[in-house]
């Protein structure tokens, strides 16, 4: 999936890398899953800096057994903390010169968050304006095939 958004990557010249600790399943609707990494990622390069970076990890969580955690972080201009607690709020924009700017509807975050509750996981985000912004994703591991 970072393949399609390579361009983009490029265009505003971000840095981004990934690390797997060993094999991570789930038992997921994959076009589910799909849509919680492209908003994620949209979001990470629309509201990164020039120059940039953008982070994945996927690890077993810290929050307990059978979990999966996939942390999304970027550099970008962060969230204040008047705004995070309204981020997955149904057609929230944290600045109104955003949503001019970036463009979007302010619906792509309440779609994660209710994708990820479907599947019995959790997200959650921190940011300290202007350091890194990371989005977590804790969701169940699968069977084992």
């Amino acid at each position: 999936m970072v393949a399609e958004f390579q361009a983009l990557m490029q265009d505003q010249h971000l840095t981004f890398t990934s690390q797997m600790a060993g094999e991570c399943r789930i038992h997921a609707d994959q076009e589910k899953v799909r849509r919680i990494v492209i908003n994620l990622l949209d979001n990470a390069i629309r509201y990164n800096q020039p120059g940039g970076e953008i982070r994945c990890r996927i690890e077993p969580s810290t929050a307990g057994q059978g979990l999966i955690a996939l942390r999304l972080a970027n550099t970008g201009v962060g969230i204040n903390p008047n705004d995070r607690a309204r981020v997955f709020d149904q057609f929230y924009r944290c600045e109104k010169s955003r949503a001019t700017a970036h463009g979007g509807s302010g619906l792509g975050l309440t779609i994660v968050k209710r994708i990820v509750e479907l599947h019995g996981g959790r997200i959650t985000v921190t940011s300290e304006p202007p350091n890194w912004t990371v989005f977590v994703v804790t969701l169940p591991l699968g069977r084992a095939a």
